[in-house]
């Protein structure tokens, strides 16, 4: 659990806390980008790499048709 909590603060979590802090002034601007990075493993796990995969997917989180 405790590897989970990991990956999760830092690949989801982290990236999210950013943006909250972040979007009042973009807001406020009306203007600018937000990039996330992400990997191929979101969508093609590797074996071994579950937790890795589940954290990436997080944050990229979309439907796949």
């Amino acid at each position: 659990m405790e590897q989970a909590r990991l990956q999760m603060d830092t690949n989801f979590f982290g990236p999210v806390k950013i943006i909250q802090a972040v979007l009042p002034s973009m807001r406020e601007q009306k203007s600018g980008s937000i990039v996330n990075m992400s990997s191929v493993s979101s969508i093609d796990p590797f074996a071994g790499g579950s937790l890795y995969s589940a954290s990436k997917y997080a944050l990229e989180g979309r439907l796949i048709d």
